[in-house]
């Protein structure tokens, strides 16, 4: 890579950056990073490129959406090279490349150089670009206004002499906005399908119903019948497991992360049960867990093996079209005994045994069938341990395991102790000496699994812990100005809500010496 930079400054003769012609525009901007653009116009065919940017400080992650990627050690360089789909762009044609960067909060990160090397379809020589990085404004689309002044009078004031239109155009064009109201009716019939007088309307009520209702969003498969997410389809039908739910934005399944909010969506579940009732959400509830607990099982394709992933990650991010039109490859990634994943695996187990307790009563048999793929994976974990992201190098990219395995171990062994009461699932969880961590999220459990402990044991020791760490969180955590908690800029409000409801669930059990109940509501 540095040789290639070597070259491109060389070639690059300062007369092209005038040449070239391309802007620079950064779209939006947050504090801890930003959204950028190159707008490059396009004079005849292209054949490939290939983008250099180099940066004044290092970055924590950088995304292009238009090529692979490879960045630098020191993280202030990345090399962008055009994916097969977006190396031709047409003669005369406005091409667009966009990116995302971001970068800690007290770090005051530029763009420093730029370089652009296009080749041509013709077999001309290639062109280098030397961009100019200080940002254009982006052109507001002003266009806007020119339609709403053509819509009808000037076609009237044409046809027809001046006198006719003083008396006609101005009440033909009252008569019409008063048809576009006339619609509002229609809504007015859709709150129809409410949940009955009975159930709770509260702002907590419905937050859990529209929250429920974004995970109907991200399915993925084969759709049932009662899908209330009506513009969704069927999609990804072809995956080595079918089912389950996209990350994010994306369509790649990550195995990880799903099982990490599986497991909080139990939680929740098994222990705040009335008010999913009281909302009227319980049964969708119970469908949104067992969505990702059908797929777990699925991809549990043999005692010592798990499906892992399903689709490239850098592939999924270069595709902006909806998840039913996918055409690429979606490759599968498992984890084995000689490829071991524990992080993975023992957090599948914790999924599939806190949803053994959401179904115990309502599905006996679906209960059991989660708690013994539970069981069968910890072990596999625990036996078989190495870090999950070493064996599927992708996820790595994007979910890689930062604290290791024995939160993991000790969560998973948690929840089969709740599901099982066999003490050596206890003990187990007790020998791996977990400490407190700043955060609760898909890659670190320590601290939930501590509040499991002190919960589960009455042990002193372990509601201390539990109180270390809700006192870090709301009395050391930086906040925003309205009260917000603010453990990191990658899924703020999930962090905040994280911590909020285990502290608030210590607290209901009483492991706690102080309140954190009006620090946890905010």
């Amino acid at each position: 890579m540095f040789v290639l930079c070597l070259v491109l400054l060389v070639v690059a003769p300062a007369s092209l950056a005038e040449d070239c012609n391309i802007l620079y525009h950064v779209t939006n901007k947050w504090n801890a990073g930003w959204q950028g653009e190159f707008s490059i116009p396009i004079p005849k065919e292209t054949s490939n490129w290939r983008l250099v940017a180099r940066f004044n400080k290092p970055y924590t992650d950088i995304n292009f959406w238009d090529g692979t990627m490879k960045k630098s050690d020191d993280k202030k360089k990345v090399v962008v090279k055009s994916f097969d789909w977006s190396s031709e762009q047409a003669e005369g044609s406005d091409y667009t490349i966009g990116f995302v960067v971001y970068h800690d909060v007290a770090t005051k990160l530029k763009l420093k150089k730029v370089l652009l090397k296009v080749c041509w379809a013709d077999g001309s020589e290639c062109t280098t670009c030397n961009i100019d990085t200080t940002p254009v404004p982006k052109p507001t689309p002003e266009p806007e206004p020119e339609p709403t002044d053509k819509p009808e009078p000037e076609p009237t004031d044409k046809p027809e002499p001046e006198p006719t239109d003083k008396p006609e155009p101005e009440p033909t064009d009252k008569p019409e906005p008063t048809k576009k109201p006339t619609p509002k009716p229609e809504p007015t019939e859709k709150p129809e399908p409410t949940e009955s007088p009975d159930c709770d309307n509260s702002k907590y009520s419905q937050a859990l119903k529209l929250s429920l209702l974004f995970y109907e969003a991200q399915r993925s498969g084969k759709l049932p019948d009662d899908q209330r997410v009506t513009w969704r389809k069927d999609s990804a039908l072809d995956d080595l497991i079918p089912g389950g739910y996209y990350d994010a934005g994306d369509y790649v399944k990550f195995g990880f992360p799903m099982a990490a909010m599986t497991t909080m969506a139990s939680w929740g579940a098994v222990d705040f049960k009335e008010g999913f009732v009281r909302a009227c959400e319980w049964e969708n509830a119970k469908k949104m867990i067992k969505w990702a607990t059908d797929y777990f099982i699925a991809a549990h394709t043999a005692e010592n093996e798990f499906v892992g992933q399903i689709g490239d990650g850098d592939i999924d991010h270069a595709w902006w079209g909806r998840p039913e039109d996918m055409t690429m490859e979606r490759p599968a990634a498992k984890i084995t005994t000689s490829k071991p994943g524990s992080e993975l695996a023992a957090e599948t187990a914790a999924a599939l045994a806190a949803a053994s307790l959401v179904f115990k009563d309502d599905d006996p048999d679906y209960s059991a069938k989660c708690l013994k793929h539970a069981k069968e994976l910890y072990q596999f974990a625990d036996e078989h341990r190495g870090t999950y992201s070493d064996s599927i190098p992708d996820a790595g990219q994007f979910y890689k395991s930062w604290s290791g395995f024995n939160d993991e171990l000790g969560w998973g062994a948690m929840w089969l102790y709740r599901a099982t009461d066999d003490q050596s699932y206890l003990n187990k969880a007790k020998q791996l000496g977990l400490n407190v961590a700043g955060e609760i999220s898909w890659d670190n459990k320590a601290s939930a699994a501590l509040i499991l402990l002190a919960v589960e044991t009455g042990d002193i020791a372990y509601a201390s812990k539990a109180e270390q760490f809700c006192n870090k969180i709301f009395n050391e955590t930086p906040k925003t100005n309205d009260g917000l908690v603010f453990i990191q800029q990658w899924g703020s409000l999930r962090h905040a809500s994280n911590v909020a409801y285990a502290c608030l669930y210590a607290e209901s059990k009483g492991v706690l010496s102080n309140s954190y109940k009006a620090s946890a509501k905010r």
